[in-house]
């Protein structure tokens, strides 16, 4: 996962202790955090980015599409149930299953929208 700005650059893996990566609409690398700015409206990201936190570290070892559907539907708490009144609304939801060479779209909030394989990616198998 690249956080970047224009001043900044940081790459972060999954480790071994933290086997997953996850971002939202703000830096949390210590290295670019400063460039972090409240005139910004992040739209709720600490709140977003605190449920995947929390659902990942209990359940990355056994991660599945069903779980990662879940989160970002907002069963595990707060990811994009907005308040519509406030013209906020997530369009689209995107999961990539880099084991299984496969790709989830919801075409719309995922809390109202049934995600749907897209196959318009061809994955090539990994020549080393």
């Amino acid at each position: 996962m690249i956080e970047c700005c224009a001043d900044g650059i940081h790459i972060r893996k999954p480790e071994e202790e933290r086997p997953y990566v996850c971002t939202v609409n703000r830096f949390h690398s210590p290295e670019l955090e400063k460039w972090n700015t409240g005139e910004v409206d992040d739209w709720l990201s600490s709140q977003r980015y605190e449920t995947m936190e929390k659902t990942l570290s209990r359940e990355a070892p056994q991660m599945d599409i069903s779980i990662a559907k879940e989160l970002l539907s907002g069963k595990k708490g707060f990811i994009c149930q907005y308040d519509r009144d406030t013209g906020k609304d997530t369009v689209w939801s995107v999961i990539y299953d880099l084991k299984h060479h496969k790709i989830y779209r919801a075409e719309g909030n995922p809390a109202r929208c049934v995600y749907q394989e897209d196959q318009r990616v061809v994955f090539q198998p990994n020549k080393q």
